[in-house]
């Protein structure tokens, strides 16, 4: 049982949550503990491939090894990572695929400011409205992805949460619409 903000050891999927005093004793908490898998289990589901040389073309994303078309980009997120104060990136995740329980996503990082903004609006203008998030939106109308972790471990395991919480599993996962 959760107490006092010690870490859940003895529920499955939720071992790695860390919980304000007295919400474990809130009728349905129960429900949620899915959405906050542990570090582990975002490591084995949450699949990332670092891209690098990343250009934005009219067939999709070339980077170094290849070609990523837009044709197999089902979600598109972006966050600020890093210090505020120090060293930060704009983090692009594209989400290309999603098997079982495991997504698979490529990443390429871009400066913040006019570097990400610009690449945010190229995204939001060669993907259908359904493959954006509220994060690429916003940065790309606004200038600010309104989403901030400390690492990449925490944006990995936010975004598996939003993912999981949006779509369930692969069966609700497709194409933009």
């Amino acid at each position: 049982m959760l107490l006092h903000g010690d870490r859940v050891s003895d529920r499955p999927n939720g071992g790695g949550v860390k919980l304000p005093r007295g919400l474990a004793d809130l009728p349905g908490v129960e429900e949620f503990r899915p959405l906050f898998p542990k570090p582990e289990e975002v490591r084995s589901r949450y699949l990332v491939c670092n891209l690098s040389g990343v250009r934005l073309e009219a067939a999709g994303v070339r980077h170094e090894g290849g070609l990523v078309s837009w044709e197999t980009i089902v979600r598109v997120r972006a966050a600020e990572v890093g210090e505020p104060q120090g060293v930060r990136a704009t983090v692009f995740d594209l989400v290309i695929g999603w098997e079982g329980q495991r997504v698979r996503v490529v990443r390429f990082v871009a400066e913040p400011g006019e570097e990400a903004v610009s690449v945010a609006q190229r995204l939001t203008a060669a993907l259908a409205p359904g493959c954006l998030t509220a994060s690429i939106k916003s940065l790309a109308a606004e200038g600010s992805p309104r989403d901030w972790h400390p690492d990449s471990e925490s944006f990995n395991e936010s975004s598996l949460a939003a993912l999981t919480a949006e779509f369930g599993s692969a069966e609700g996962l497709s194409g933009c619409s």
